[in-house]
């Protein structure tokens, strides 16, 4: 059997924040690496355990015996998918397994997977957020401003009527009360 049949890159369907692991696969004369991921599920802490069954199960089914490939866990992380802002984060560390050895190795199959979609990686202990956006009405404000000068006088009337709102007494927040 060749290890090159095995595909690269597999994700569980649906779903939008992700576990995985890298494998190195060996067998006496061919290696191949290739990422496993399954849905992340906060109330279960079995994901490695799952991707692991699943890697087994998906080589008996291509027709590889119990014991004629080695399996080697190489790391993993987590993998967030953003599909409105067309972006996907990679972050963080497999607590059993650390992080892989290769994360750029990884962004590139996530790259392959989701053509259409901005991959952003950060490597263990990174920031792992990706940047926050401007708010929509900052943008919008801003735009127009740009637009017309009326605006402008307009926005700054906004501001000044905000900022002579005396302050709610302690105590007498409305949003508390309730």
């Amino acid at each position: 059997m060749d290890l090159k049949t095995i595909p690269t890159f597999h994700f569980e369907e649906e779903g939008v924040s992700f576990k995985y692991l890298v494998f190195r696969l060996k067998t006496d004369d061919q290696e191949e690496s290739v990422v496993r991921g399954v849905n992340f599920r906060p109330y279960e802490h079995r994901a490695s355990e799952r991707i692991l069954q699943g890697l087994r199960e998906e080589l008996r089914s291509l027709g590889f015996g119990e014991n004629t490939v080695q399996l080697d866990v190489d790391g993993g992380g987590s993998v967030s998918v953003n599909p409105y802002d067309e972006t996907v984060v990679v972050f963080g560390e497999a607590p059993e397994h650390g992080a892989e050895s290769d994360r750029e190795w990884v962004a590139e199959r996530l790259g392959q997977a989701f053509p259409h979609c901005q991959i952003n990686t950060y490597q263990p202990g990174e920031t792992e957020e990706p940047p926050k956006k401007k708010p929509v009405r900052a943008v919008k404000a801003a735009e127009m401003a740009d637009d017309d000068s009326s605006t402008e006088s307009r926005a700054g009337e906004i501001a000044a009527s905000a900022a002579a709102k005396p302050a709610a007494p302690e105590g007498d927040d409305p949003e508390e009360a309730g």
